[in-house]
């Protein structure tokens, strides 16, 4: 028999996932903060659930696929987080992009209610793992087209994550710092829900001056 999943976040990079799973056969609990989104994924053979907590009560495998640290601490931590219904043979599976020192955090509550945690954060987007140069030209900056696969502002969310942790560790990430300056702009200058190869227009902005 196959084992109950807690699917908690239904964005981009997580529906599609989540549905796979329901389309392999899997029992699964669905959560996402937007309504919404479970119902659009129960109508497809997912369980709604109300919260975090309901989710991880009755899933043997708890699956998280959140935006940003905060989103990730409040729905394991917060109130009707999951880590209350957290006890011996459950795992979590952190699949969103977070920071080392919560994700330290995490490991060591699960662990200590008896729990399992794999860190196993993706990227990307919606269609993959990665994009190679010719991808994305072909795709978005030749056509112009710059309609999300992985948005300017989670890439930039990214970004910043690495050099906190570059910062913990005493590196400097001068390149990091070079790119993270000119995804900061395309943020600022209302990219931030296109597609992040969307910084293409910071540079041409430049040309023109």
């Amino acid at each position: 028999m196959k084992k109950t999943i807690g699917f908690i976040g239904l964005g981009t990079m997580g529906a599609p996932m989540a549905l796979r799973l329901v389309e392999c056969g899997y029992p699964l609990l669905a959560y996402d903060s937007v309504a919404s989104k479970v119902s659009r994924l129960a109508a497809q053979g997912a369980i709604p659930a109300a919260s975090p907590r309901e989710a991880a009560a009755r899933a043997e495998i708890i699956i998280l696929m959140l935006p940003l640290p905060k989103n990730t601490e409040a729905v394991v931590l917060g109130k009707n987080g999951i880590i209350e219904e957290i006890s011996a043979g459950k795992i979590v599976v952190d699949m969103s992009t977070s920071s080392p020192t919560l994700t330290r955090q995490i490991y060591r509550e699960v662990r200590g209610r008896g729990g399992e945690m794999l860190d196993a954060p993706v990227s990307g987007g919606q269609e993959g793992a990665s994009y190679c140069l010719e991808k994305k030209a072909a795709s978005f900056i030749l056509p112009d087209d710059f309609t999300p696969g992985f948005t300017t502002d989670l890439l930039l969310k990214d970004m910043e994550l690495a050099m906190e942790m570059g910062e913990q560790d005493d590196d400097p990430i001068f390149f990091g710092k070079l790119a993270h300056h000119f995804f900061r702009k395309a943020s600022n200058f209302g990219l931030g829900s296109e597609d992040n190869s969307a910084v293409i227009k910071i540079f041409r902005e430049m040309m023109k001056k």
